[in-house]
């Protein structure tokens, strides 16, 4: 386990909250190149269900990224905010903040105190 060895949890703290990072903007790109009728066709989604989703993400906006950490959604927020167009500087330092805390939490946790 590398948190139980001798290596900076400070330094594997910032590695792991960048490698998600590194992830979610995948998706967030994904979501970029997405199409309507791709998510009509392959993932059932009816158009009104889509504009649904579109009003959470013009209500909360890039905010949204501070929980793309969450287990299961976290990752439909990553391509649902490259879907509706957010701007990417704004998703990748609210992503890499909540994925970092994440980690952080984890990490006093996990280290005898």
């Amino acid at each position: 386990m590398l948190v139980a060895s001798k290596i900076d949890p400070i330094l594997l703290v910032l590695v792991a909250g960048i490698g998600n990072t590194l992830g979610g903007l995948t998706g967030f790109w994904l979501g970029k190149c997405a199409r309507w009728e791709w998510l009509e066709k392959y993932f059932r989604l009816s158009h009104k269900k889509v504009l649904k989703y579109q009003q959470s993400c013009s209500k909360y906006g890039y905010w949204l990224a501070l929980l793309c950490w969450l287990p299961f959604v976290g990752d439909l927020i990553c391509v649902a905010l490259g879907f509706f167009g957010s701007r990417l500087l704004p998703v990748t330092v609210l992503m890499f903040t909540g994925k970092t805390i994440r980690y952080a939490v984890i990490a006093w946790l996990l280290l005898p105190h």
